[in-house]
């Protein structure tokens, strides 16, 4: 109980953080493609797709590396602990994957579908790899996990399905970013705010 209320209290910030990065990029990059706004759009490559992202992704991660760190040197504990090796252990396989796709993709820039089957891979990728450490981690971390991968699996069907009208929106890289944007973006704000709230009402419990 007191891992899972210490393990909210450091992944609710981090999930902020990450939220407000990914809502800013996806507002943007759709802002470049004519979605948002009455700019004319940008020609975009999966290059332009991946690199904001990627920025936005070391952001978040570097946060959440200082968030880790310095609840470890608060508690007097090694940085680099067992639990810390069992989740990275826990997240590398669904990493590399993401890894991987994301390398082929930077390879073939010009294919206009890329962008969203990426964003998708990546959300798929990013929800299997918190649903890999919910042994260890709080349920909210599965539902948020459970949210990412049924997204993306409903928006594949969609995109795929012969009886359906193509929705433009879901598609390319306005597609991938309005994933991005709804998954990254507005799932973590959800999460951070539902979480941080959960928290601060587990530390007044424990003062009462």
């Amino acid at each position: 109980m007191e891992r899972s209320t210490l393990y909210r209290a450091i992944s609710a910030p981090t999930a902020l953080v990450g939220a407000l990065c990914s809502l800013l990029v996806a507002g943007w990059m759709l802002s470049r493609t004519g979605f948002l706004g009455a700019a004319e759009p940008v020609p975009l490559t999966t290059r332009d797709f991946i690199f904001p992202w990627l920025i936005a992704l070391i952001v978040t991660a570097s946060a959440n590396t200082f968030f880790l760190w310095r609840e470890a040197r608060r508690d007097q504990r090694a940085f680099f602990s067992a639990q810390l090796r069992v989740a990275i252990r826990s997240l590398l396989p669904a990493v590399l994957v993401a890894a991987a796709i994301t390398w082929i993709s930077w390879r073939n820039p010009f294919d206009p579908e890329t962008p969203v089957i990426l964003a998708l891979s990546w959300i798929a990728g990013y929800g299997l790899a918190l649903l890999a450490t919910m042994n260890f981690a709080p349920r909210s971390l599965a539902i948020l996990g459970w949210s990412f991968v049924i997204t993306a699996v409903i928006w594949l069907l969609i995109m795929s399905a012969p009886t359906l009208p193509t929705i433009e929106a879901l598609h390319g890289q306005t597609g991938g970013n309005v994933a991005m944007g709804i998954t990254f973006g507005f799932y973590h704000l959800i999460y951070a705010i539902a979480t941080w709230r959960r928290a601060a009402g587990g530390k007044a419990q424990a003062i009462e």
